[in-house]
């Protein structure tokens, strides 16, 4: 039916070749496949069929895949008559695509209040097949921006699974980085089911209702006074291990005369083991509750 040959002299619009003539205004209008013949009868005078470096082809006989052609050129067989012959194009060029999400009819969260998000992401087409059955065929999508409005939908459905358990007041601090690692989990398999893989996902911005400012602005002002009295906490708990360290020094300091008392024989033996025993057993108790502070002070600086 055909085989690869070697670069022949191609000229644009030559009439022996099937090429895939890539003319379109608009990024959105730009056609994601391509096929030929539209009528039968204009493959019987063509004599070969390019496939350029980003795309991918699909060569069909009597409408049944005889198989995925890589990029060439190919020579079609002179043995076609009477044969229905179809070849399909695909572009599997890097896709990028701005998706976004209006918040009036945007994303519910936990009290039902509906958020806007936007952003941008990167796609390819790795199984031709999967994707002209499951996207072209069955989606009715030629063009990029038809392939876009079926995308922001599939992101869609990933960000009321994630959002939905979050409430207004904790929705300004999620994490991004969290957001955008489990929706871009979600969207590669379903991505995966349709041939497509997901090469960059991002979220560059996100939009509260009006309505949810005041909510919000509270939930500052409480975060910054619990802020302020763990300050405080923090910087008193600070200030009695510094007291309790110097007690411990204190304590050290008394042992350390009373062996120059007994060197002196200023006290006898049985006074300075009885003192020493003392001043060590509060030694001990001070280090006790110097543990307990430096763990409350871990615990504070952690949170």
């Amino acid at each position: 039916m055909y085989k690869k040959t070697e670069f022949k002299d191609y000229k644009e619009f030559d009439p022996d070749y099937i090429v895939w003539e890539k003319t379109y205004g608009k990024s959105t209008d730009k056609p994601i496949v391509y096929d030929f013949p539209k009528t039968n009868g204009d493959f019987k005078q063509k004599k070969y069929f390019i496939v350029k470096e980003d795309e991918k082809a699909l060569f069909y006989r009597k409408a049944k895949l005889i198989s995925a052609v890589d990029s060439g050129i190919y020579e079609l067989s002179k043995k076609r008559k009477n044969i229905e012959f179809k070849i399909i194009w695909i572009d599997i060029s890097i896709i990028n695509i701005d998706w976004g999400i209006p918040h009036i009819n945007g994303i519910p969260i936990k009290e039902g209040y509906k958020i806007g998000l936007h952003g941008n992401l990167k796609i390819s087409i790795n199984h031709v097949k999967t994707f002209y059955e499951k996207i072209i065929k069955k989606e009715h999508i030629s063009k990029i921006g038809q392939l876009k409005t079926w995308i922001t939908k599939i992101i869609a459905k990933s960000l009321r699974v994630f959002f939905g358990q979050y409430s207004v007041k904790n929705i300004p601090i999620v994490e991004q980085e969290k957001i955008i690692k489990q929706v871009k989990k979600k969207i590669s398999r379903d991505f995966k089911k349709v041939g497509l893989i997901l090469n960059n996902f991002n979220i560059l911005g996100m939009k509260l209702p009006e309505s949810t400012n005041q909510v919000v602005k509270s939930q500052k002002t409480k975060e910054k006074v619990l802020f302020n009295i763990d300050e405080k906490i923090l910087k008193d708990l600070l200030e009695e291990k510094q007291n309790l360290l110097e007690r411990i020094k204190e304590l050290k300091h008394k042992i350390k005369n009373l062996q120059d008392l007994l060197l002196e024989d200023k006290i006898n033996k049985q006074n300075y083991e009885k003192k020493k025993d003392q001043i060590e057993e509060f030694i001990h108790e001070v280090e006790n509750e110097l543990i307990s502070i430096d763990e409350k002070i871990k615990e504070k600086t952690q949170n």
